[in-house]
């Protein structure tokens, strides 16, 4: 999806001048790391993290240098960083698990290493199925004979394969059709699909937009959703001291999304260009909260399994996600936060 100027404006390319950074915070890792360090985000909530930390001045204060690079899709976000665009991207689980599952995934041949550093946002209420009310779906069950789009590749994809299994909806009487983000609202004027599958803040922006009534049916909590910042092995291994500081940053931009909820809608309203109603409702729909947990490993377990079962007939093995795990930065500076068995 394409962003509006005005989030670009703000949000977008934002390069912190080196002069005004302050010393690195005491028992950080003291390597010198990049000049600027390049942050590719999307125009997703699980970003209000980077958006409140350049707009607040944290990165600045924890001594990071940080460009924010603009980019219309997670899934892109890391296609930048592992071709050498940026130096850290964000994603959701579901296009990990792919990777990890196949090296040709994100670039279409084999890629380099990537690894893990945090989870920033917890939710089970950011996806949902959306119905056009024309065509008699009124139950989740109805959804048999009708026509879903959703995104193939994308946490979309897992979020209806255990939607259907809540549900009791029989998914072979379901005809999929994949589609872009960017097409669903085009879809489902022009009457080809029954209803759509997807993410925050696009189902609130397409039901604004379209003409076409619709309804929001009742969701699963089986579904978690996560916000993953990753970047490439050798980059996060020879650049410890730069990710404390960027994750430091994150931490204090955390603190203030969790005690200014007034001024966290305004300001996500603002960054991402939404209404301040719907920043507001999407804010009570998710935790921020960095962590390096079980939950996220077990997350990606579950996940693998259904790609291996569904894509490769059972004949892949679960990849190993702890040995994704690069939980190094984030022990030095938020050591609660990761509760991993090893």
């Amino acid at each position: 999806m394409s962003a509006s100027p005005r989030f670009w404006s703000v949000g977008g390319i934002i390069l912190l001048s080196t002069h005004m950074l302050v010393a690195p915070t005491r028992g950080l890792a003291q390597e010198t790391g990049p000049e600027t360090l390049r942050v590719s985000v999307s125009r997703y909530v699980g970003n209000a993290h980077n958006y409140v930390a350049a707009d607040k001045g944290f990165f600045r204060k924890n001594g990071v240098n940080v460009e924010l690079m603009a980019s219309d899709t997670g899934l892109n976000s890391v296609r930048k960083m592992l071709g050498g665009e940026s130096d850290i991207a964000m994603i959701s689980p579901t296009p990990v698990v792919f990777g990890a599952l196949d090296p040709d995934f994100f670039l279409g041949e084999p890629g380099p290493e990537f690894v893990i550093l945090a989870n920033l946002i917890q939710s089970t209420s950011l996806n949902a199925v959306v119905v056009r009310d024309d065509r008699g779906i009124k139950t989740p069950r109805d959804l048999e004979g009708k026509t879903l789009a959703l995104g193939v590749n994308t946490g979309s994809e897992y979020y209806w394969y255990t939607y259907a299994l809540f549900h009791g909806i029989d998914s072979s009487k379901v005809h999929i059709v994949n589609s872009s983000v960017g097409d669903l609202r085009k879809n489902l004027e022009s009457g080809t699909i029954d209803a759509f599958t997807v993410w925050e803040p696009n189902v609130g922006s397409i039901r604004r937009a379209t003409s076409v009534p619709t309804t929001e049916l009742p969701g699963q909590k089986f579904f978690s959703a996560g916000w993953l910042v990753l970047a490439k092995r050798d980059f996060a291994h020879r650049n410890v001291g730069t990710i404390e500081r960027y994750l430091m940053a994150l931490i204090d931009a955390e603190d203030f999304l969790r005690e200014n909820q007034d001024e966290l809608a305004k300001t996500l309203s603002r960054l991402i260009d939404m209404p301040a109603d719907d920043a507001l409702r999407l804010q009570r729909k998710m935790t921020f909260n960095m962590v390096l947990d079980e939950a996220m490993i077990i997350n990606l377990e579950e996940q693998a399994k259904w790609r291996v079962q569904l894509k490769y007939d059972g004949k892949r093995t679960i990849p190993d996600f702890r040995a994704l795990v690069f939980e190094k930065p984030l022990r030095a500076v938020k050591p609660s936060s990761v509760n991993l068995l090893r």
